[in-house]
Parts: C-alpha cells; structure tokens; sequence
C-alpha cells in the first residue's frame, strides 16, 4: 500500500471524525487535503460541497460539487447532495432532477427520497410529498425523519388524529429526538392534550435548551395546566431568545399581569406593538396594565402642611 492510500485513508477518518463532532472547518480542510493527494476521487470533492454548503459558501460549493459529478456522474450521494444545494437556492427543478436521478439509480434511497419530498411540500405538492414520505417508509420503516414530515403534512391538512399516531411512532424509536418530541408536543397541545404536551416538550428542551419555539411552546402549556410560575420562566427565555416574536411579547405579558407584575407586562405589550402595531389585544392589555399601574399609586397629597 502507498503511501499516498495510506494517508488517504487517515485523511477519510479523521475528517469523519471532525464533522461528527461538529468542527466542519476543520472537516473541510480533510477533505481538501484528501482532493489533493486523490484529485479523481469524487468523494473529497461532495464532501467539501457539502461543507461548504453548510458555510453558505454556495459558489465554492456549486463548484465542488460540479467536480465530483464530473468524476462520477451516477454517484445516490453527489446528486443527493447537488440536489439539496439547488433546492436551498430556490432551484427547484434542478433540485427536483438530480433527486430523481439519484433515486433512479437507488430507489428507496433515504435522503433523496425525504428532500424529494420537502421539496414538494414547499411547492405546495402536498399530494406528491406525502407519496414520497410513504415511498421513503416502505423502503425503511423506522425512518424517523420520513415520519415526522408526514405527520407535520397531515397536521397541515387537518388530519391531526393520523399525526399523533406518526409522532408517537416516532418518538418511541427515537425518544430523544428533539424535532419529533417538539412537533408531537405541539400537537399534543393543539389537541388540549397539555400535560403530555409539557411532558414531550420538557424532554425537547433537554437536547436544544437554546431553542426560543421550544421554550414558547412549553410556556403555553405549563399555563394551560395552572403551572403559571414555571410558564413566567419559559416565557422569559423565550423573549430572551427570540425577542422579536411578537406572539411571545404578548403571552409573556398575560402571564407577567396575571402575577400582577403590571409594570413588565405594561413593557412587554408595548415591545408587542412595536413589532406588530396594529395588535388590538395588545393595546388592549396595555391599556388594562396601565390603568392597574395607576390604581396601585398612592394618590400624591393636595397640599398643606
């Protein structure tokens, strides 16, 4: 074995390694040296697209990915990957083609067949998307991924009893996912189902503590129940982290005046209008604040000694 195989081979592993532990510049940069030491492996060059893509670095990444099709037109991974660029910049039919291609070359091919489908629900295909999900699962049937978009698309088309049964399929092959779990809890709520909803959104914020929706979402709930204490903290972190939501404003200055808080709740539907002016509950709750804030006042002596 050469020496340049052999350091191939390193050079794959370690880049493996760096993209799972979630550093793609370094990532990047093996894969750059692997293209340099193997320049007609398409594999150096998919992956760099990807990375790049990743960046937002779209021209390096179209170029990268233009090389690796050039070296291995008929590669599921590279049209997959060329696919999911074309699809981010809004190039559908392009998108659309190299996802066919791939998927010609490997039905039941997973990624294809699931981007396939985002695709087509984006373009409002939802006939087309849902088969897509269901091809996806037939080929793979614990496919978590293809669950949850189905589910969200028969949230969509109000079939929401189907959704729950996909949800909490999904969930019970994969507990911890965060997506499925923050989706099923949505749901779940939607459906006056606010104690399971908090349940499934408490463990959705154990692996994304830094997501504003989650702590949104879990907010709601925990005030549907009566755990107004807890729901005052939630709303704080998602204000925190998602400022500009006015519907978080709003709702965390309900909770803020339901604990006679008038003044931050009087701020907070102010900011509600600020981002959204013509919110008539909002002034209407600001009104309401303001006036509490007045009666609370001790009334300002007229005059004498």
């Amino acid at each position: 074995m050469g020496r340049t195989t052999v350091a191939a081979i390193f050079l794959r592993g370690t880049a493996g390694t760096e993209a799972a532990s979630g550093d793609n510049a370094a990532a990047a940069k093996q894969w750059s040296e692997l293209s340099r030491l193997l320049p007609f492996s398409p594999e150096g060059w998919a992956n760099q697209g990807r990375l790049a893509r990743i960046a937002g670095e779209t021209q390096q990444a179209r170029d990268f990915l233009a090389k690796a099709l050039q070296l291995q037109p008929d590669s599921v991974k590279v049209l997959t990957e060329s696919g999911i660029l074309h699809a981010s910049l809004g190039e559908n039919e392009t998108a659309r083609r190299d996802f066919r291609g791939a998927l010609a070359l490997q039905p039941g091919f997973t990624v294809a067949q699931v981007n396939l489908g985002l695709l087509l629900a984006r373009e409002g295909n939802i006939a087309g998307a849902t088969a897509e999900y269901r091809e996806a699962l037939r080929w793979h049937t614990n496919n978590v991924e293809a669950r949850i978009n189905l589910a969200n698309l028969l949230v969509a088309q109000g079939r929401n009893s189907e959704a729950l049964t996909w949800f909490e399929q999904a969930v019970i092959l994969e507990p911890d996912n965060a997506v499925a779990r923050y989706n099923f809890g949505r749901l779940l709520a939607a459906e006056n189902r606010n104690a399971e909803a908090v349940t499934n959104l408490q463990i959705a914020l154990q692996q994304q503590p830094e997501s504003g929706e989650i702590h949104f979402e879990l907010a709601n709930a925990l005030t549907k129940i009566g755990r107004e204490p807890e729901a005052l903290a939630e709303f704080a972190e998602a204000v925190r982290l998602i400022p500009s939501l006015p519907e978080a404003r709003l709702n965390y200055g309900v909770a803020l005046a339901r604990a006679g808080q008038y003044e931050a709740a009087a701020n907070e539907f102010r900011e509600t209008l600020r981002l959204r002016p013509q919110d008539e509950r909002a002034q209407r709750m600001l009104d309401q604040a303001l006036r509490s804030v007045s009666q609370r006042r001790p009334s300002q002596p007229r005059g004498g000694k």
